[in-house]
């Protein structure tokens, strides 16, 4: 079923949402061959034939199962799609949120690059491409507008950074084993101390670089591009770690009836 053809209609779902629908058709449409003009829909039905010819295939995550099934399939698919008008919600609410954006986009990812790559790894990339966005920014706003030395502005761009990437993989990339409570802060605090051998190279070269008459965005750049190429091989390790411990504390702590 679908909403943008015939008298079909978003009903009175805020603007917004209209548009973040939009936006998500066009990407689809960029990445995925299909023919759905609705590929957000939730609502269809589908054979048994085809459901278990792509089973296997299926990428497995998020709510666009629909969308799923259809880049699974590798091929055309026979539809027929029928207009349909939403009403106004009575119960409940709706599962748009971060995370699910993230599993979306991640999702696009996993297709564009023929599905090659594990989800893991590109919530991964995904998640570090924001701490070099933190990490430009912070210098840029404490040494620039602020006026700090640019080192306070470095050290301070690099923790944020790591306090975010912490953040955001143990709430997305790790979200089936993320921690919670005085774990959280247990497992931030090892964090930062895995990361401070490639902040403290990339502190260094930023400010060398500084020192020599480069311009603040591109020492801060440079160090940004160094710290992270040393670092993500030391996150993904604690990340390993983490998740080690997690199987093996589960391993321990679930009882198996005899046979």
């Amino acid at each position: 079923a679908s909403r943008k053809i015939g008298d079909a209609g978003f009903g009175d779902m805020p603007w917004a949402r209209v548009m973040i629908s939009g936006f998500a058709t066009l990407l689809t449409h960029l990445s995925i061959k299909s023919e759905l003009s609705d590929p957000m829909s939730g609502f269809f039905m589908l054979r048994r034939e085809l459901y278990l010819e792509v089973a296997d295939r299926l990428y497995g995550q998020g709510f666009k199962i629909l969308l799923d099934i259809c880049a699974a399939a590798g091929r055309t698919i026979v539809l027929r799609e029928l207009p349909y008008r939403m009403r106004t919600r009575q119960a409940g609410k709706s599962k748009l949120g971060f995370q699910v954006i993230l599993e979306f986009l991640v999702f696009l990812g996993s297709q564009l690059c023929g599905r090659l790559l594990p989800s893991r790894f590109l919530k991964f990339c995904l998640v570090g491409s924001s701490g070099v966005v933190v990490h430009m920014a912070k210098p840029g706003i404490i040494h620039h507008l602020l006026g700090y030395s640019f080192t306070a502005g470095q050290a301070l761009a690099l923790l944020a950074a790591m306090c975010s990437n912490f953040a955001l993989n143990n709430r997305f990339t790790f979200s089936d084993r993320s921690l919670k409570g005085q774990a959280r802060l247990k497992g931030l605090g090892s964090f930062i101390i895995v990361c401070s051998l490639g902040a403290a190279i990339a502190l260094t070269v930023g400010e060398t670089l500084h020192e020599l008459g480069v311009v603040w965005w591109l020492s801060g750049l440079a160090s940004t591009v160094v710290g992270a190429g040393r670092s993500v091989e030391f996150q993904r390790e604690f990340h390993s770690d983490l998740e080690n411990e997690a199987l093996k504390h589960n391993s321990t702590s679930v009882g198996y009836a005899p046979r």
